[in-house]
């Protein structure tokens, strides 16, 4: 249930708790300080992880929901590299899964 081509959300579906993980991979090599990503549930953080940034740095975050069959989560990466910024361009880097773990 996750909308791969236009809001690019996950919405359960059906009620219960949920385990809602994600990994991004900077393919920026320089040094800086903000280096964050973010579950956001209903337009909302949920649950928040920052690092400082070094030589292409990974981010990866957890939780556990509970969810109605309607709510849905996005993930958000923010950086202050002083520019634009791109992340590694492969799965093994970048990912994102969500499994119900209880209703």
């Amino acid at each position: 249930v996750y909308d791969h081509s236009s809001n690019y959300r996950f919405t359960p579906g059906v009620a219960g708790y949920y385990s809602i993980n994600a990994q991004v991979t900077s393919a920026n090599t320089a040094d800086f300080n903000v280096f964050t990503m973010r579950i956001y549930k209903n337009g909302s953080t949920i649950a928040s992880m920052q690092v400082r940034h070094t030589y292409a740095d990974t981010i990866t975050i957890s939780t556990i929901d509970l969810s109605d069959d309607n709510d849905y989560y996005e993930i958000y990466v923010r950086q202050n590299s002083g520019g634009n910024s791109d992340i590694r361009n492969l799965n093994d880097y970048n990912w994102f899964q969500a499994f119900k773990i209880i209703t």
